[in-house]
């Protein structure tokens, strides 16, 4: 059985001018001219599409033109569909970037306004294809048989280069973890839990690592008297402020002396990321409006309205495995003769018709302190304004505590949303008159008492509807 992915990327960018040239790097690249891995194509203003398009390291069933689907915001969505790259590798919608091709200095200009968690979105189909390998065996081979013989495993090799192979005594998904990796902290290594311990494994180590069935805790760093692992990813949050970060994720967030050190060898940590299949950016520190950066082991400060991503550090004393986020956030929540299941989506779609044996409450959101369910869908009311929202509804509505979640995760939440069948959010009340919004952390207020908003309601997350 031979196994292929073919992915579907949609794209989210703000208008820009007539026959403006745009590229799509798929790569996590400095520049757009290092990108190995690109879409680009001239905008049309008149029809909102994306014109004569090539395809640089990848192909796509789209073909060279498309049109952009616009929504209540002005923003146009390009989709482009039966995807698959040149080397195999799969599009992480974090290596995502837009560029702007600006002829009068020649030179493309990053897009600083888009933002990758919430402006694309990647979904990925699994083909696979059985291959039936028929030999003759009859004794008109004489001699030759071992050369069929040999021909024949090489051919099964070729195919499945993976598969362990139980004769070969070498062969690292067939050995003991204890005799392949340390247990030792390395310096830039992978952090793994294998059935219940954490090893350290080198790029090399990981290139060749049956990995089924692990936990990748994080990237490995050790400096002096420091020894911490970052995650992998960042929270699953969009770019948001210092106050909302070390309020609801402020145990993760890097010491000063974490934060110099990151800063310090931010370009080798960021390579050390890539060559496990991950990504690094810019994020906040402990330290209140400071964030690291590849500054040489200086720290940034910004003032109010700075915006970066949370990712998440913990020293390596951290119990194993370590679980950035709790396992229950962004599933959905079911329930049944008064139990309370929380359920992934692969669980939702294998649960199929019955489904309706449950009561379907929401989805489960977890940031901090923070815990609470919020509904699939607005409730099935027009927009109204806040002091009828709040008669109907009362305490179903947000806290404004959990609005601002609301907000900070409002990408990550709608994505659970759209997964489990629900509705997109829509701007919300909260209990104290003011909304969520698409805000990074932020609740808008109302510009007189007649504006009107949706009801999305909230429940408590340890008790039933």
């Amino acid at each position: 059985m031979q196994t292929n992915y073919v992915q579907t990327l949609a794209i989210k960018i703000q208008g820009v001018s007539n026959g403006a040239l745009v590229r799509f790097t798929l790569d996590n690249v400095a520049s757009a001219e290092r990108s190995e891995c690109y879409i680009e194509g001239n905008f049309n203003l008149r029809d909102r599409s994306l014109e004569n398009i090539t395809y640089h390291g990848l192909t796509s069933t789209t073909g060279t033109t498309v049109n952009g689907v616009v929504d209540e915001r002005r923003e146009i969505t390009f989709t482009f569909e039966g995807i698959q790259t040149d080397n195999n590798k799969l599009i992480v919608k974090d290596f995502i970037d837009e560029w702007i091709y600006i002829s009068s200095s020649n030179q493309w200009q990053i897009n600083s306004e888009f933002i990758k968690d919430q402006d694309s979105k990647v979904e990925t189909e699994e083909r696979s294809a059985a291959i039936m390998l028929v030999l003759d065996c009859s004794s008109s081979l004489g001699n030759d048989f071992s050369i069929v013989q040999s021909n024949a495993k090489s051919f099964v090799e070729t195919l499945c280069p993976s598969v362990e192979n139980p004769d070969n005594p070498d062969d690292p998904a067939t050995q003991d973890p204890e005799t392949l990796y340390s247990t030792k902290p390395i310096d830039l290594s992978l952090a793994v839990n294998i059935n219940g311990k954490r090893y350290y494994l080198t790029s090399e180590q990981y290139a060749n690592a049956n990995l089924s069935g692990a936990v990748k805790e994080g990237l490995t760093v050790l400096q002096g008297d420091e020894q911490f692992i970052i995650a992998l990813k960042s929270m699953p949050t969009s770019m948001t402020y210092w106050t909302y970060a070390n309020t609801y994720y402020g145990s993760y967030l890097p010491t000063a002396a974490q934060a110099k050190i990151i800063s310090a060898r931010y370009n080798y940590i960021s390579n050390a990321m890539s060559s496990f299949g991950a990504y690094f950016n810019y994020g906040w520190t402990s330290s209140k409006n400071t964030y690291y950066y590849a500054g040489g082991g200086v720290l940034g400060t910004t003032d109010v309205d700075g915006r970066f991503y949370i990712r998440p550090v913990l020293p390596v004393s951290a119990p194993s495995p370590i679980q950035w986020n709790p396992e229950e956030d962004l599933k959905l929540v079911v329930e049944k003769d008064g139990k309370r299941s929380y359920l992934s989506t692969e669980q939702y779609e294998a649960m199929g018709e019955n489904l309706d044996d449950y009561n379907v409450i929401g989805i489960a959101v977890i940031s901090g302190s923070e815990k609470f369910i919020i509904a699939l869908k607005d409730e099935p009311t027009d927009a109204m304004i806040w002091d009828t929202a709040y008669s109907l509804y009362g305490t179903r509505l947000p806290t404004d505590p959990q609005g601002i979640v609301i907000s900070m995760r409002y990408s990550s939440i709608n994505s659970a949303i759209e997964a489990f069948g629900g509705r997109s959010l829509r701007y919300g009340w909260t209990q104290t008159s003011r909304y969520f919004y698409d805000g990074n952390g932020l609740l808008g207020s109302p510009s007189d008492s007649n504006s009107k908003f949706y009801v999305r309601c909230v429940y408590p997350f340890e008790d039933a509807q």
